[in-house]
This record gives C-alpha cells, sequence and structure tokens, in this order.
C-alpha cells in the first residue's frame, strides 16, 4: 500500500466517482484532498462549445508534462478517463434516448459503478500494483475509447452523442 504520507487529491470528491474514490481511499493510509466543482454547468458548456474535447486533450497532455517533469523526484502523475458511470448526475442528465446511445457506442454495453472507477485510481496509487506507471490516461470505460465507433460512425467532435455531455475527461 502507499506510504504513511501520500496525499491523494479527488476532483469531483462530493458525489458520484469522486466520493467513491475518496471513500475508498480514506479507508487505508491515504490523506485525501477533495476538490469539487458545478459539474452541470461545465457540461453543458462543453456540450455547445466543444469545450470538453479541448479540456481532456489538455489534461491529457498536462498528465504527460507533469509525469516527464517530475519523474526525476519520484513523484508519478497519471490520469483516469471513465466513460459512462451510474451516478445521480447521469441518472439525471442522460434521459432514455442519450442512455440507449451510450448503451449502443459502449461495447460492454453497461454503465460503470463509481467503485469499478474508483479501484482503477486506487490501483494507479498504490506503488505496489503500478510505481513503474506514469504518464498515462487509463480509459475506464467499457470500451468506448477502443472502439473509437459511435452506430457504425466516427463519434461526434468532444466524443459524445449528439445533445450529451462527452465522457468525464481524465482525472488526475
Amino acid at each position: 500500500m502507499a506510504p504513511e504520507r501520500s496525499v491523494a487529491i479527488v476532483t469531483g470528491g462530493a458525489s458520484g466517482i469522486g466520493r467513491a474514490t475518496a471513500a475508498l481511499l480514506a479507508g487505508s493510509v491515504w490523506r485525501v484532498g477533495l476538490i469539487d466543482r458545478d459539474g452541470r454547468a461545465v457540461a453543458a458548456a462543453s456540450a455547445e462549445l466543444g469545450a470538453g474535447a479541448a479540456c481532456e486533450a489538455a489534461v491529457v497532455q498536462m498528465t504527460r508534462v507533469l509525469a516527464s517533469e517530475w519523474a526525476e523526484h519520484r513523484i508519478r502523475v497519471n490520469a483516469v478517463a471513465p466513460g459512462p458511470v451510474e451516478t445521480p448526475m447521469t441518472a439525471a442528465t442522460h434521459v432514455e434516448a442519450g442512455r440507449r446511445m451510450w448503451l449502443e457506442a459502449t461495447p460492454m454495453r453497461r454503465y460503470a459503478t463509481p467503485r469499478e472507477i474508483a479501484t482503477a485510481i486506487a490501483f494507479l496509487l498504490d506503488p505496489e500494483q503500478s510505481g513503474y506507471v506514469t504518464g498515462v490516461c487509463l480509459p475506464v470505460d467499457g470500451g468506448f475509447t477502443g472502439s473509437g465507433l459511435w452506430r457504425g460512425q466516427v463519434m461526434p467532435a468532444g466524443g459524445a452523442p449528439p445533445g450529451h455531455a462527452s465522457p468525464s475527461a481524465c482525472r488526475a
């Protein structure tokens, strides 16, 4: 497990994936810091302005650069890119038609649970399991990224069916 003085910063810690991750880590030796924001406003802006794709690309590149710069200090930097996840927010925003589109676009044909995302994050944080892993953005998306397709076509810009926010950006 992680050394006693390790700190994990969890974005979106008030609900959903962030809450599950914080709970999982807090039960071990990690000190957990939480960061949250208004996800609905961000999702709406991303869907309308294409900002989501730019933010996702920025997080991926920032993860790579920081990993390269901080590796000599024995600091690993990784991120997770969750696909559709069963949370109160997706329950409220993914109406039946949108939900059907996500299920068609996800090869595993289901949404992840917050705990599934949290355990992927815990894996990346555990130096015994991933001590040589740095600079990666791990997709935990039921095959969504690998398929690259949505209903036989390339996904629209931003990586989401029309009218729906893109999958959550990588979370460092």
